[in-house]
């Protein structure tokens, strides 16, 4: 079966949904499926501009794509599905508009700003007829079914993000080398941050939290990977309370980031809110190790409270990473509970749930694509 999944962002920045796209598109292939991935940039079919968001700290592409062009790409290429991620934007909404495929739609956020509903809101009363045309919406978790019903009433089938358990369970640490990675494996325990620097991401907690923490335990060190507009801030805070064993690594491609993963003790995510679901856990937990974050509505679809902690609670933040920092036996556990629970998220079983979701919202007359 050939599929199109249709991604309004660049493929070149880092994230879940392309994490998410990436992934399926891999699986697909694996499987013998013909599958593409739909951008107005790798297809060439629109304009692109680059537009601030008004709820977050981050950009959005914004593609004005042309609808005879679009209309006579696909026509040529005849896609069996369209799978959209969503809540899509202008170009997702005119390749929609124009598709005569079977048309999926997978919901990946879950917003709880006003503003954020609101403007969600509003697109999806313009594209409302447009909208109509999905013959199935997927939602990643409970929290995004939620969210996603506020604008887009229905059912909603929950399957979870996977991720490439070998990818991230088998990569070499970071040591000294051709790539000139840090030698973080050197017997210092290593706290682990990745992601967006900015306030959803809560990385100034966890800072916080840090100092707390090498006032009991000297031999810890924080690796932040990511960048993002709160980085300068970040680094002030550092220098400013004078905090060693901080270590900015930067953005870090998709191929070299399994690495700091498998370099670490433990992950901490302090995201605060506008979580989803996590895939950054995943990953980490994929890698084996402990993980504890904060208590928000994402982070709750994926671990066990023993590793939440309470919201922007920096003392609890700072206790709860301690008991690991300070116990080999707790990090163990929690590490056999990682890479037994991750097993939930593979690929290959989330993969097949979401093509066995296209066999049952596929019309008749469709090949079904894992023949009997």
């Amino acid at each position: 079966m050939k599929i199109g999944l249709v991604l309004d962002a660049s493929l070149e920045m880092t994230g879940g949904v392309q994490e998410y796209v990436h992934g399926l598109h891999e699986y697909l292939i694996k499987q013998g499926h013909q599958a593409e991935i739909l951008t107005p940039q790798t297809t060439g079919l629109a304009k692109s501009l680059e537009i601030k968001r008004p709820f977050s700290s981050s950009s959005a592409t914004l593609a004005f794509t042309d609808r005879e062009k679009l209309s006579r790409f696909l026509k040529k290429e005849k896609f069996d599905i369209l799978h959209f991620q969503a809540p899509f934007g202008i170009f997702g909404g005119q390749v929609l508009q124009t598709s005569g495929s079977v048309n999926v739609a997978t919901f990946l956020v879950a917003h709880e700003s006003k503003t954020a509903i609101v403007g969600y809101k509003a697109l999806f009363s313009a594209l409302k007829n447009v909208a109509k045309k999905l013959d199935g919406k997927i939602a990643i978790s409970e929290a995004a079914a939620r969210f996603a019903k506020k604008f887009l009433p229905g059912e909603y089938r929950i399957i979870p993000p996977g991720v490439d358990i070998e990818r991230f369970s088998r990569a070499k640490p970071c040591l000294a080398g051709r790539q000139a990675l840090q030698p973080f494996r050197d017997g210092k325990l290593n706290i682990l941050f990745v992601g967006r620097l900015d306030d959803r991401k809560g990385l100034i907690y966890l800072l916080k939290a840090f100092r707390l923490i090498k006032q009991e335990f000297a031999n810890a060190r924080l690796v932040v990977v990511g960048s993002g507009p709160k980085e300068r801030e970040a680094k002030r805070f550092v220098k400013k309370h004078h905090l060693r064993d901080v270590e900015f690594v930067g953005f870090v491609e998709s191929e070299t980031l399994p690495r700091y993963y498998t370099s670490a003790d433990i992950f901490c995510s302090p995201a605060t809110h506008g979580e989803s679901f996590g895939i950054v856990l995943i990953e980490a937990m994929a890698a084996g190790l402990p993980v504890v974050a904060f208590d928000n509505q994402g982070h709750r679809c994926v671990l066990r409270k023993d590793f939440l902690v309470e919201n922007r609670d920096v003392e609890a933040l700072a206790k709860k990473l301690l008991s690991f920092l300070q116990s080999d036996g707790l990090r163990e556990k929690a590490s056999d509970w990682s890479r037994w629970e991750v097993q939930k998220y593979s690929w290959e079983k989330v993969g097949r749930e979401i093509v066995e979701f296209y066999e049952v919202v596929a019309p008749r007359g469709v090949e079904p694509l894992f023949p009997a």
